[in-house]
């Protein structure tokens, strides 16, 4: 994923100044955590009423990220630079680049194993209600694969296809989607 985070600063310039002569662009960072810190170092000659000079701007800047990337593989550049003179000041715009950002998926990591039943419990249910048997209820969590049907799910894991439409949006499921599929136990059973 590429993100791209727009800079904009305005910098004071020299009284003598009459116009930028030519001007560079350098950046460092480095990442810490869910942080992105650096510096921008903006270079380059204006011709004053005497003669040329250069000039030097560093730019620190700092980049919070939600906790939901990851910057193990990220790689910065700067996207866009361009600047404009008002009023005597110089104003920067920097479009930094961050490319290869990963988000996590907390989805993805609580069904890894997706073999084994996951046991969930649902309303506690006393003994009276359910007619001298103890049952609960456990759920396999299903990734659909190439080629599977709802029919083909149903008799793979021998459950109907009322029972899936109880957990299970039915009307448009494709590859990766995950099915939950019920499956009830009685204590004879475990």
């Amino acid at each position: 994923m590429k993100k791209i985070v727009p800079f904009k600063k305005e910098i004071k310039l020299e009284d003598d100044f009459e116009e930028i002569l030519s001007i560079a662009l350098e950046h460092s960072y480095k990442k810490e955590d869910l942080k992105i810190s650096g510096e921008f170092i903006i270079n380059g000659e204006y011709k004053s009423k005497e003669n040329n000079k250069p000039f030097v701007y560093n730019v620190p800047f700092l980049i919070n990220l939600d906790e939901k990337y990851i910057l193990d593989n990220i790689d910065v550049s700067v996207d866009d630079f361009y600047y404009e003179i008002k009023d005597n000041n110089l104003i920067v715009n920097i479009e930094l680049s961050i490319e290869n950002l990963e988000e996590r998926c907390v989805e993805e990591e609580l069904f890894k194993q997706t073999n084994e039943p996951i046991k969930l419990e649902v309303n506690k249910i006393e003994k009276e209600e359910i007619t001298n048997d103890d049952k609960y209820t456990t759920y396999k969590v299903y990734i659909v694969e190439e080629n599977d049907t709802v029919e083909s799910i149903c008799t793979k894991y021998s459950v109907t296809k009322e029972e899936l439409e109880k957990y299970n949006d039915l009307n448009s499921f494709k590859i990766k989607d995950k099915i939950i599929i019920p499956y009830i136990f009685n204590e004879e059973t475990k």
